[in-house]
């Protein structure tokens, strides 16, 4: 169980940095200030999430993960 979780955390702390790279894309291409503004909320729960990895917080991750699936799915 603890390798499973252990490889959950990794694989998630991959995906956020993907993100990362491809949020800072789409803020240098960005040409509103509503689109600037939604990339930098979806960066700043990316970073919440790091955060909750870092301090091992389960349910502030696992709410923080709904929050960055419901951004991303509104911003498609």
């Amino acid at each position: 169980m603890e390798n499973v979780f252990a490889d959950t955390i990794k694989s998630i702390e991959e995906t956020i940095e993907r993100q990362r790279l491809i949020y800072e894309s789409l803020l240098s291409k960005a040409e509103t200030d509503e689109q600037k503004e939604s990339i930098q909320r979806l960066m700043a729960l990316s970073n919440s999430i790091n955060e909750a990895i870092n301090k091992k917080d389960i349910t502030a991750l696992n709410k923080l993960l709904t929050e960055l699936s419901d951004a991303n799915n509104t911003n498609k």
